[in-house]
């Protein structure tokens, strides 16, 4: 069942032959109103201009790309959108965003979509965004060029190194919130070489099992003190 779809009379950045308008951008580092993680949030509106295909058209069109979306339910169009943004934002790499929130309002539906880096999640929102305009008009579009262009410009960001985004996952995975702080560095004002692997770096497997080695530590540090009472 599709719900009624909230409809800006007045649209913001759509172009005349769009059916959708997203507007209002807002990114958040960390924990925000809308999801315990960091994320990009906007809304999101039908144009009126001309009336968008049935959800069941575009979840065939993009089930074609990414088949875990061809046989969902979805009750709106901009959740239609959100479920889209996750899988398109992961940008092949197995990044581990997952998590989105829709708020409805008289004009639009805010949408709330985890991400980390903020300049490739809006274009990761636009890519989306032409994507499904291509597929209402029946036009091509070139999906995969768009998604590697993507992965250069995130693999450029702080997150491209293995530091960082193992740090940050690994946070994710043991549900602790965790975020990087841009003005918090320890290079003396030298820019980092994402493409380079430092000495210090350290293993995504290491860091996964930091808490295990803690563990560990505790249990042999008992022992010792519990040998030197003798």
């Amino acid at each position: 069942m599709v719900l009624d779809q909230p409809l800006n009379p007045n649209p913001v950045n759509a172009r005349r032959t769009d059916v959708f308008d997203l507007y209002n951008f807002k990114f958040y580092a960390g924990p925000n109103p809308y999801l315990e993680y960091g994320a990009l949030v906007f809304d999101f509106a039908l144009t009126g201009y001309e009336a968008p295909l049935p959800i069941e058209d575009y979840l065939i069109a993009i089930g074609k790309r990414y088949p875990q979306l061809a046989s969902v339910t979805c009750d709106s169009y901009a959740d239609l959108f959100g479920r889209t943004l996750i899988e398109v934002g992961k940008l092949d790499m197995d990044l581990h965003f997952e998590h989105y929130s829709l708020t409805p309002g008289n004009k639009s539906t805010r949408i709330a979509i985890e991400a980390i880096h903020e300049s490739t999640s809006y274009s990761v929102a636009y890519a989306v965004w032409d994507w499904l305009e291509s597929i209402t008009q029946d036009l091509p579009y070139r999906l995969d060029d768009q998604i590697e262009r993507l992965q250069r410009r995130f693999r450029r960001s702080v997150y491209g190194g293995p530091t960082i985004y193992a740090l940050l996952r690994s946070a994710h995975r043991l549900g602790i919130p965790a975020f990087y702080l841009a003005d918090e560095g320890y290079s003396n004002g030298q820019p980092l070489d994402n493409q380079k692997e430092y000495e210090d770096e350290l293993d995504p497997i290491v860091i996964e099992h930091l808490a295990l080695a803690g563990a560990r530590f505790d249990w042999l540090l008992q022992n010792v003190n519990h040998a030197d009472q003798f």
